[in-house]
């Protein structure tokens, strides 16, 4: 027999199964952001050690684009941390603040790379 307190039960174990999913999707994509950022520091070193053998003038060039780039690091860093705060609908729209924030970093780091890598 179906009675309300079975109901309530059941939707209370859904709503926390689907909770709990939601947590671990959510850390494993900041985990996976994390995991990016650091990619890129990584690079970001790799592309500053290509430039010992610039001329004056060309490394301060680099120099700003690299200023640029650590800036569109950061931003994305920033915007990781946010993630940590909202759910729901304020989760959706971090996420994609956070998801347009790699992608300028990605845009900014593969115009250093064509630039300076040739």
């Amino acid at each position: 027999m179906v009675t309300a307190e079975k109901v309530e039960k059941e939707s209370k174990e859904a709503l926390d199964t689907t909770m709990n999913y939601a947590q671990t999707k959510s850390r494993e994509y900041q985990e996976k952001l994390k995991e990016s950022l650091n990619d890129y520091d990584k690079k970001i070193d790799e592309l500053k050690a290509k430039s010992a053998n610039m001329t004056e003038e060309a490394k301060a060039d680099f120099n700003k684009t690299m200023e640029q780039l650590n800036q569109k690091k950061e931003a994305a860093s920033k915007k990781l941390q946010e993630l940590k705060k909202p759910t729901g609908k304020a989760w959706d729209d971090v996420k994609a603040g956070v998801n347009e924030a790699m992608a300028d970093l990605e845009e900014a780091y593969e115009k250093a790379i064509a630039r300076y890598t040739k």
